[in-house]
């Protein structure tokens, strides 16, 4: 008969946490062995056991389940994993591994702890992104209705302006035109008053598109030249 010694000698005498499993494990298929037992009085015990296949399957047992134990307890917290790698990746991963001095897992969890980092930066990068360009869409929207609205207001004020002259005068073409700097200081007087605005958001918004408009006096000679030939001709 095999004896006892060799059945529980995988159990250390001076291990009482493994002593402890060993009894509640043992207790737990139908054996009845009191939690104060000592490492003697175990082995003691064992050696009364019979020798049978339901004896040694259990014993057998036992022992892989201690080895699983440990193993779970090893893990601390890692959960384990099987996949398969090309040979250029696995050669590549254990080159990484080499030169950081570290085993083929932990060089695993610092790339995927690596590619998070990445991806978690990437994602704040892409939303202070749309932020950015949401603001800038809704300076746009408001710039866009209230330049709209002042050059609704010039399109009035140029029509009242049209019929008052063709009010005092019958033909208003006779009129001369004014000088080119004179039409561009007054332009920027009207330009001051027609672009302000009540709110700070509005002129925020406007700000970069008011330096666009700007007198269009290209025509001012044109006008000017004709005006000279039509004195020559009377």
């Amino acid at each position: 008969m095999e004896k006892a010694q060799n059945r529980l000698g995988w159990i250390k005498k001076d291990n009482q946490d493994m002593l402890k499993w060993a009894i509640r494990y043992l207790n737990n298929h139908r054996a009845s062995i009191p939690e104060q037992t000592t490492y003697e009085e175990l082995i003691g015990a064992s050696e009364k056991w019979p020798d049978s296949s339901e004896i040694r399957e259990i014993l057998k047992k036992m022992k892989g389940a201690w080895r699983q134990k440990k193993l779970r307890e090893s893990l601390n917290g890692k959960k384990p994993r099987n996949f398969i790698l090309s040979t250029s990746a696995n050669k590549a991963l254990e080159t990484l591994a080499k030169s950081r001095n570290k085993n083929i897992t932990d060089t695993l969890e610092w790339l995927i702890k690596s590619g998070l980092e990445i991806k978690n930066q990437y994602r704040s990068q892409l939303n202070e992104l749309n932020k950015s360009h949401r603001k800038q869409l809704d300076n746009y929207q408001i710039a866009a209705v209230t330049l709209t609205e002042k050059l609704s207001e010039a399109l009035t004020e140029s029509c009242k302006l049209t019929l008052q002259i063709e009010t005092l005068t019958p033909n208003p073409e006779s009129l001369p035109t004014p000088q080119k700097d004179q039409i561009e200081i007054l332009f920027r007087k009207k330009k001051s008053t027609l672009l302000k605005s009540n709110t700070i958001i509005k002129r925020d918004a406007i700000r970069i598109h008011e330096r666009q408009i700007q007198p269009t006096t290209h025509y001012i000679e044109q006008e000017q030249e004709q005006e000279q030939e039509q004195e020559q001709e009377q």
